[in-house]
């Protein structure tokens, strides 16, 4: 377990999940669905200590972009890490994807464009809830491809909104919208494919967008991948997919639109193993990918996709499990090589 030096909390700000099991658990009544997430995190991930020489890293105990404009407690964190010879541990769970350009920080975030990605920034998973009910899904005759979530125009105003919005946006970082409706559309005219679509006007895991009964949401959602044999997981507002981790948890195969998404731990994991994953550019080719991959492989070959599924969210992209990885690789590489 690696030691953090944290400072003082930022007056008014709430701690990042990190540092749950360590200052108590901040519960957000607004966040409908993420609750259960944090229910992983059941033991401390790192150790806080009061003295500064004791610290293997320093901790920004908040999410960057909450206190971003906090710039002289920001730039405290930033000249103990220079004046003590330390990494500041930073954590982004927001949608943005700009640069976070501090040398002497080590960045972990869920939203980031591979070819914008500098080189202190480790890609994690988001926090998500383990579903872990699995039961492998057998093949059909032919593939199903599920999806509900936003995917359509509230009203006329909003769709002129959002075509000028992407007009202005080139290749994968259109809207996340753009991409739902686009791949929804290409699957649902294939015959080849059972589409299992239930498409929202609304955004559901928050309190203030949902406009239905959040539990019988969160049912739909989740018998949704359950009955499926692949899951839709374009990107949303950030560029990565909640979903994508949801399914993988659930122990089915997402289909991974590739906007230019680095994926968490990407040298160790061999994703293409148990995911289907289509290049944006490739996207006219989507159905027949599906249907080829369907195709092409047995019963016992896409069990043991789902098997390999499940096995990379429970060993490695769990949020704890994510975590205590990933930091004993950071303590080796900057502790015990020095």
């Amino acid at each position: 377990m690696i030691k953090v030096y944290i400072g003082q909390l930022c007056p008014g700000y709430s701690h990042h999940p990190i540092l749950y099991p360590n200052l108590g658990r901040v519960e957000k009544k607004s966040r409908l669905f993420l609750e259960k997430a944090f229910d992983i995190i059941k033991k401390p991930l790192v150790l806080v200590v009061e003295n500064m020489g004791e610290a293997d890293f320093i901790m920004l105990p908040h999410e960057y972009f909450a206190v971003e404009k906090e710039k002289a407690y920001l730039d405290g964190y930033i000249k103990m890490a220079r004046e003590n010879d330390k990494k500041v541990l930073i954590f982004d769970w927001s949608d943005l994807d700009r640069p976070i350009d501090i040398p002497e920080a080590i960045v972990y975030r869920v939203s980031q464009y591979k070819s914008s990605m500098l080189s202190n920034v480790i890609v994690m998973p988001y926090f998500v809830e383990d579903l872990g009910r699995f039961e492998p899904k057998r093949k059909s005759s032919i593939p199903s491809v599920g999806f509900v979530g936003y995917a359509g125009y509230r009203n006329i105003p909003h769709q002129v909104k959002q075509y000028f919005k992407d007009l202005l946006e080139s290749g994968p970082r259109k809207s996340g919208l753009y991409w739902r409706k686009r791949v929804i559309k290409l699957i649902g005219k294939d015959s080849r494919i059972k589409s299992n679509f239930v498409i929202r006007l609304f955004y559901t895991p928050h309190r203030d967008t949902i406009k239905m009964d959040p539990d019988l949401a969160r049912r739909e959602f989740l018998d949704n991948i359950q009955q499926s044999d692949f899951t839709l997981t374009p990107k949303g507002d950030a560029n990565g997919s909640i979903r994508f981790f949801e399914t993988l948890s659930f122990g089915r195969v997402p289909i991974l639109i590739d906007t230019d998404c680095p994926l968490p731990l990407e040298g160790t994991i061999d994703y293409d193993a148990f995911i289907l994953r289509v290049d944006w550019k490739d996207i006219g080719s989507l159905s027949r990918r599906i249907v080829e991959l369907y195709d092409s492989i047995s019963d016992e070959q896409f069990v043991g996709m789902q098997i390999g599924a499940r096995h990379a969210f429970e060993q490695f992209l769990r949020a704890d499990k994510f975590f205590e990885h990933s930091f004993s690789t950071l303590k080796n590489k900057y502790i015990q090589a020095k």
